[in-house]
Protein backbone atom coordinates (compact mmCIF):
# COMPACT_ATOMS: atom_id res chain seq x y z
CA UNK A 1 0.00 0.00 0.00
CA UNK A 2 1.49 3.66 -0.88
CA UNK A 3 1.70 6.34 1.57
CA UNK A 4 -1.26 8.17 -0.46
CA UNK A 5 -3.44 5.22 0.07
CA UNK A 6 -2.55 4.93 3.09
CA UNK A 7 -3.31 8.26 4.47
CA UNK A 8 -6.76 8.52 2.63
CA UNK A 9 -8.02 5.77 4.94
CA UNK A 10 -8.36 8.62 7.80
CA UNK A 11 -11.88 8.89 8.61
CA UNK A 12 -12.60 10.90 11.93
CA UNK A 13 -14.89 13.45 12.72
CA UNK A 14 -13.08 16.85 12.83
CA UNK A 15 -11.82 18.66 9.82
CA UNK A 16 -8.29 18.85 11.13
CA UNK A 17 -6.63 16.04 9.49
CA UNK A 18 -4.18 13.87 11.91
CA UNK A 19 -2.43 11.33 9.45
CA UNK A 20 1.19 11.49 9.67
CA UNK A 21 4.13 10.06 8.07
CA UNK A 22 7.15 8.64 10.59
CA UNK A 23 10.69 7.93 8.99
CA UNK A 24 13.21 6.01 10.83
CA UNK A 25 16.38 4.49 10.50
CA UNK A 26 16.55 1.00 10.03
CA UNK A 27 17.51 -0.80 13.76
CA UNK A 28 16.33 2.67 15.40
CA UNK A 29 12.77 2.65 17.40
CA UNK A 30 9.57 3.92 15.98
CA UNK A 31 7.22 5.88 17.48
CA UNK A 32 2.89 6.13 16.39
CA UNK A 33 1.30 8.22 18.19
CA UNK A 34 -2.35 7.93 18.13
CA UNK A 35 -3.85 11.36 19.87
CA UNK A 36 -7.47 10.74 20.81
CA UNK A 37 -9.44 14.13 19.90
CA UNK A 38 -11.12 14.08 23.68
CA UNK A 39 -11.56 12.08 26.88
CA UNK A 40 -12.96 8.89 26.31
CA UNK A 41 -13.23 5.56 27.85
CA UNK A 42 -13.16 4.19 23.93
CA UNK A 43 -10.95 0.99 23.37
CA UNK A 44 -8.36 2.53 20.55
CA UNK A 45 -6.28 -0.58 19.18
CA UNK A 46 -3.44 -0.94 16.66
CA UNK A 47 -3.39 -2.97 13.04
CA UNK A 48 -0.31 -3.33 10.58
CA UNK A 49 -2.73 -3.40 7.63
CA UNK A 50 0.16 -5.26 5.30
CA UNK A 51 -0.69 -8.44 6.54
CA UNK A 52 -3.69 -7.17 9.16
CA UNK A 53 -2.44 -8.03 11.96
CA UNK A 54 -4.11 -7.10 15.15
CA UNK A 55 -0.98 -5.89 17.62
CA UNK A 56 -2.87 -4.16 20.43
CA UNK A 57 -6.12 -3.41 21.87
CA UNK A 58 -6.27 -1.03 24.43
CA UNK A 59 -3.35 -1.54 26.94
CA UNK A 60 -2.58 -5.31 25.85
CA UNK A 61 -0.67 -6.51 22.91
CA UNK A 62 -1.42 -9.24 20.55
CA UNK A 63 1.59 -10.12 18.72
CA UNK A 64 4.38 -12.46 19.89
CA UNK A 65 7.13 -10.04 18.53
CA UNK A 66 8.38 -8.34 21.79
CA UNK A 67 9.30 -5.03 19.55
CA UNK A 68 5.71 -4.37 19.18
CA UNK A 69 4.74 -2.13 22.21
CA UNK A 70 2.18 0.17 23.56
CA UNK A 71 2.23 2.94 25.73
CA UNK A 72 -1.06 4.83 26.75
CA UNK A 73 -0.38 8.01 27.89
CA UNK A 74 -4.22 8.54 29.08
CA UNK A 75 -3.66 11.98 30.33
CA UNK A 76 -2.59 13.21 26.98
CA UNK A 77 -4.98 11.12 25.27
CA UNK A 78 -1.86 9.55 23.52
CA UNK A 79 -1.68 5.80 21.95
CA UNK A 80 2.09 5.41 21.19
CA UNK A 81 2.75 2.13 19.86
CA UNK A 82 6.35 1.86 19.84
CA UNK A 83 9.03 -0.76 17.81
CA UNK A 84 12.11 -1.09 18.58
CA UNK A 85 14.88 -2.22 16.42
CA UNK A 86 12.65 -1.37 13.71
CA UNK A 87 13.34 -3.71 10.26
CA UNK A 88 12.94 -2.71 6.03
CA UNK A 89 10.17 -4.86 6.40
CA UNK A 90 8.09 -3.14 9.04
CA UNK A 91 7.76 -0.48 7.08
CA UNK A 92 4.08 0.55 5.62
CA UNK A 93 0.69 1.27 6.65
CA UNK A 94 -0.46 1.19 10.27
CA UNK A 95 -3.92 2.07 11.34
CA UNK A 96 -5.24 3.27 14.93
CA UNK A 97 -9.03 2.66 15.24
CA UNK A 98 -10.54 4.51 18.09
CA UNK A 99 -14.28 2.65 18.65
CA UNK A 100 -16.14 5.76 18.63
CA UNK A 101 -19.91 6.28 18.03
CA UNK A 102 -21.73 5.71 15.85
CA UNK A 103 -18.70 5.12 13.40
CA UNK A 104 -15.27 3.89 14.58
CA UNK A 105 -13.00 6.49 14.04
CA UNK A 106 -9.77 5.97 11.99
CA UNK A 107 -6.26 7.37 12.02
CA UNK A 108 -3.29 5.87 10.00
CA UNK A 109 0.12 6.36 10.34
CA UNK A 110 2.44 5.57 7.53
CA UNK A 111 6.13 4.00 8.73
CA UNK A 112 8.90 4.91 6.21
CA UNK A 113 11.99 2.68 7.38
CA UNK A 114 15.40 3.93 5.71
CA UNK A 115 18.16 1.03 5.01
CA UNK A 116 21.32 1.59 7.20
CA UNK A 117 24.30 3.79 5.84
CA UNK A 118 26.69 1.40 4.05
CA UNK A 119 28.98 4.03 4.06
CA UNK A 120 29.46 3.20 8.12
CA UNK A 121 30.63 -0.43 7.81
CA UNK A 122 33.13 0.10 5.22
CA UNK A 123 36.85 0.85 6.07
CA UNK A 124 38.34 3.50 4.87
CA UNK A 125 40.35 2.43 1.33
CA UNK A 126 43.91 4.25 1.37
CA UNK A 127 45.75 3.77 -2.30
CA UNK A 128 48.22 1.39 -2.83
CA UNK A 129 50.64 4.09 -3.24
CA UNK A 130 50.41 5.58 0.25
CA UNK A 131 52.26 2.45 1.57
CA UNK A 132 55.60 1.61 2.42
CA UNK A 133 56.58 -2.14 2.69
CA UNK A 134 59.64 -3.46 4.43
CA UNK A 135 60.41 -7.32 4.54
CA UNK A 136 62.94 -8.86 6.71
CA UNK A 137 64.15 -12.28 7.04
CA UNK A 138 65.41 -13.67 10.56
CA UNK A 139 65.94 -17.63 10.36
CA UNK A 140 62.24 -18.84 10.48
CA UNK A 141 60.71 -15.46 11.03
CA UNK A 142 58.91 -12.85 8.52
CA UNK A 143 58.95 -9.10 9.63
CA UNK A 144 56.79 -7.48 7.72
CA UNK A 145 56.74 -3.28 8.24
CA UNK A 146 53.83 -1.59 6.65
CA UNK A 147 54.17 2.06 6.75
CA UNK A 148 50.73 4.18 5.52
CA UNK A 149 51.19 7.55 5.03
CA UNK A 150 48.12 10.38 4.20
CA UNK A 151 47.28 13.88 3.80
CA UNK A 152 44.89 15.90 5.81
CA UNK A 153 41.80 15.31 3.71
CA UNK A 154 42.25 11.60 4.27
CA UNK A 155 41.48 9.89 7.62
CA UNK A 156 43.97 7.27 9.46
CA UNK A 157 42.56 3.40 8.93
CA UNK A 158 42.17 1.77 12.30
CA UNK A 159 42.63 -1.50 10.31
CA UNK A 160 45.55 -2.75 7.77
CA UNK A 161 44.24 -5.62 5.76
CA UNK A 162 47.28 -8.11 4.49
CA UNK A 163 46.37 -9.60 1.27
CA UNK A 164 48.25 -12.32 -0.95
CA UNK A 165 47.78 -12.88 -4.81
CA UNK A 166 44.31 -10.63 -4.06
CA UNK A 167 43.40 -12.94 -1.05
CA UNK A 168 43.36 -11.35 2.21
CA UNK A 169 45.45 -13.07 4.97
CA UNK A 170 44.25 -14.93 8.25
CA UNK A 171 46.93 -13.74 10.13
CA UNK A 172 45.49 -13.44 13.43
CA UNK A 173 47.21 -16.58 15.00
CA UNK A 174 50.43 -15.51 13.51
CA UNK A 175 50.57 -11.94 14.05
CA UNK A 176 52.99 -11.28 17.28
CA UNK A 177 53.09 -7.58 17.48
CA UNK A 178 51.10 -4.87 15.42
CA UNK A 179 51.88 -1.50 16.19
CA UNK A 180 49.99 1.62 15.11
CA UNK A 181 51.51 5.16 15.19
CA UNK A 182 50.07 8.40 14.13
Amino acid sequence: MSREQCLSLERNNSVRRSSKVVTVAETNPAYLHCTVPHASDYLVAWTRLSDDALLTAGSQSFTTDVRFQISPKRQARDWVLIIRRVQLSDAGCYLCEVNTEPMSTFYPVYLEVRPEEQEKTKPAVIPKQSAQLMIKMDNNALYLNCTVGTNEKQLMPTTVIWTRNSEQLDLNDEISETVFSY
